[in-house]
């Protein structure tokens, strides 16, 4: 009999290698609910530790302000106008060289703030 924890890695590690939540509840003989929050559970520790690294390297260096970073605010500050002239997110896209995922974030930080 597996122990809470091996229980738990086993149920991460079939998950990691593809296996659905039916195969890990056939192989680990346990039920969905319980798959389910160990997931839930992983996913949650593993979010934690890759924000404290994330922060941790932050802290650790100090970045100037590069050339990129006017760049990347520039483009904003255009889409932002754009987008406050009617202009619609494909077509502020196109313009200013910028994927459909930060379009969309952009477009919805316009009518927030709109």
């Amino acid at each position: 009999m597996l122990s809470n924890a091996e229980r738990e890695k086993l149920v991460l590690d079939l998950y990691n290698q593809g296996k659905t939540v039916r195969e890990i509840a056939m192989i680990a003989r346990m039920s969905f609910r319980d798959i389910g929050f160990i997931l839930k559970k992983g996913t949650a520790e593993n979010e934690k530790e890759s924000n404290r690294q994330q922060h941790q390297q932050n802290s650790n260096s100090v970045r100037p302000l590069s050339s990129s970073t006017n760049i990347i605010s520039d483009k904003y500050t255009e889409a932002y106008k754009l987008f406050h002239k009617g202009k619609k997110p494909l077509e502020v896209a196109i313009k200013l060289n910028l994927g459909a995922e930060e379009v969309g974030k952009l477009y919805r930080e316009h009518w927030n703030l709109k």
